[in-house]
């Protein structure tokens, strides 16, 4: 299915829930029907038969469901209640969102693009990325890419979904970047459990002392701290990382150099190891978040804590002094031997 026709499919039952909605006549919300009627609902909206049916399949409340929001269709016998009062006033990419990633449907082109995407960037940027696939006693070991940097292996394991917007597509994000790490992990384990596929694809003398595995997000989403032991970046950082050296600030007419992301002329594999553990974007960002704790009576001796999250854009001199305390602080590493200038 496209997501033009998953659209289409839930914009179909939402004006049908609409146009017979009568106020004050909460049954009106909850019509029954046969399967049929909402096939021939589809159908006549332009859906093809077959799509109309893997659509209604999709979403009947079932095992795999969490709640009835991406699946408001209920069977009852040879008869199917249609859920209206969530699917009357919903957002409908939430909905093909929310029902997409909880059945871990992937877009596999929009995937291997940003694989590609990736690959290019690297090769771009003088190095040799490898795509690996390799199998070990029945196990099978696939690598969206592997890229040496020095005594370094970085792993990239590319992932190319929407951002969450709802309590159920946040947590069916979370359980999917659980399983993300956990495929990583092995990953990475099994370079170690088989080094002859090191020597296969970097040469017997490969000098690898050191596995970086990276989850790379197709949109901007980094985390703060690694997940799992797994670093979690995404394609704009990287990018920007290899073709942009200098961030600058717009300060009138004037355009000044903030921070530089490179400590040499070049980049170093410091100065990207150095990214990974501090992701400026994102903490630039956090930095702008506040929050405010309130506790609502409900009853006697009952509350509810409710965390309310407000943004507030900071000045100028807030954004230079973020930029020069992350340089204070990279020196001081730098003093100290812990960032590889190689």
């Amino acid at each position: 299915m496209t997501l033009e026709q998953w659209l289409e499919g839930y914009a179909t039952l939402q004006d049908f829930i609409r146009e017979n909605y009568v106020e004050e006549e909460a049954l009106s919300l909850l019509p029954i029907k046969d399967k049929d009627f909402f096939k021939r609902l589809l159908v006549e909206r332009g859906l093809p038969s077959g799509i109309a049916k893997m659509f209604l399949e999709n979403i009947t409340f079932g095992v795999t469901s969490i709640d009835l929001y991406d699946t408001p269709l209920i069977k009852f016998g040879d008869q199917y209640m249609l859920y209206g009062p969530s699917l009357k006033e919903a957002l409908l990419h939430e909905l093909v969102i929310s029902n997409v990633g909880r059945n871990k449907e992937k877009l596999s082109a929009k995937g291997e693009a940003l694989e590609n995407r990736l690959f290019r960037l690297f090769s771009e940027s003088g190095f040799q990325p490898k795509k690996i696939k390799e199998n070990r006693r029945g196990e099978e070991y696939q690598f969206d890419l592997a890229v040496k940097w020095g005594a370094h292996l970085f792993v990239f394991e590319c992932k190319n979904r929407a951002i969450p917007r709802s309590p159920i597509t946040s947590r069916n994000m979370s359980d999917d970047y659980q399983e993300h790490v956990i495929q990583i992990q092995r990953l990475c384990s099994g370079l170690e459990k088989h080094p002859e596929i090191l020597e296969k694809y970097f040469g017997s003398n490969h000098g690898i002392t050191k596995i970086v595995p990276c989850l790379v997000n197709g949109l901007p989403l980094s985390f703060d701290k690694q997940l799992g032991g797994v670093y979690v970046t995404d394609i704009s950082s990287v990018s920007r990382f290899f073709t942009d050296n200098e961030i600058t600030l717009h300060l009138g007419s004037q355009q000044r150099v903030i921070y530089r992301q490179w400590v040499c002329g070049k980049p170093c594999v410091g100065d990207f190891m150095f990214l990974l553990n501090n992701p400026f974007s994102l903490r630039l960002k956090m930095q702008n978040l506040s929050s405010h704790i309130e506790h609502v009576y409900i009853a006697e001796g009952v509350f509810v804590r409710a965390k309310e999250i407000f943004y507030d854009e900071k000045g100028t001199q807030d954004v230079i002094r973020f930029f020069n305390e992350l340089d204070d602080y990279r020196k001081a590493l730098i003093a100290e031997g812990e960032y590889y200038l190689q």
